[in-house]
């Protein structure tokens, strides 16, 4: 198996001392540690002439979210194997986009393990889009509503430094340590794929109506010409007798 930082060794070892792993079941959920920071009061005071400033920080909203795989531990017990190498049970996880892409193995730092828990589930988290900053392992930018695929893969064994010389070259000291397995690996298991969240639009009030005004009748319309003649002939005349 390769990965993108270093090259991980597998090498089976006495299949009667070590037994074959069961391939795992795992769930996968959207882990969300959001949090809101409250606002906070400042006073400072100047040294020399005493008086005293406060002004208040505004509170914000921090989103921390993580996809979250609890892979359910299958019955092991740890132990010491005859040549003294502490025999453990590990889990492999590789991601890829759902609609392309390459598999990207983890754990893929080097001397990083993902040992079994003690619990019921081993849980592991792996940080997407920007969020979650803290959490390690990144596997990049998820465009919002982008889903992302997942296997899991259990190993029975132990590992051990190896030292790997570089390709074409006759040096002894050109080359350098790798991590290799010893043990026992299961099948990958069948593909999961979860929906990272989608974006929450901006919520904008609709505009208000704007007041209509009511049509005038027809029929008031007419009666309103009709009017308009008789009331400027009734104006004439009253101006008439009263200049006379």
């Amino acid at each position: 198996m390769i990965a993108s930082s270093m090259l991980l060794i597998a090498t089976p070892i006495d299949a009667q001392s070590t037994p074959v792993p069961q391939t795992p079941e795992f769930i996968l959920r959207i882990a969300d540690h959001s949090y809101d920071v409250p606002s906070t009061t400042i006073s400072h005071t100047d040294p020399w002439t005493g008086n005293i400033t406060t002004y208040t920080q505004p509170g914000y909203h921090v989103t921390n979210r993580s996809i979250e795989v609890a892979i359910k531990n299958q019955p092991f017990t740890p132990y010491v194997d005859a040549e003294g190498n502490t025999i453990n049970l590990y889990y492999n996880i590789s991601v890829k986009p759902r609609y392309g892409g390459n598999w990207t193995y983890y754990p893929h730092s080097y001397g990083e393990y993902y040992n079994a828990s003690t619990s019921e589930y081993t849980i592991r988290e792996f940080g997407f889009g920007g969020y979650a900053d803290t959490v390690s392992p990144q596997i990049g930018y998820v465009t919002p509503g982008g889903e992302v695929d997942f296997r899991v893969q259990a190993q029975v064994g132990y590992y051990k430094n190896v030292w790997v010389p570089f390709p074409g070259s006759d040096s002894p000291f050109a080359g350098g340590y790798v991590p290799a397995f010893y043990g026992e690996s299961s099948q990958w298991s069948g593909t999961q794929t979860i929906k990272t969240p989608e974006v929450t639009p901006d919520v904008t009030a609709s505009p208000s109506p704007s007041p209509t005004i009511p049509e005038m009748p027809t029929i008031a319309f007419l009666i309103l010409t009709a009017l308009v003649p008789l009331i400027v002939i009734y104006y004439k005349k009253h101006s008439k007798s009263n200049r006379a």
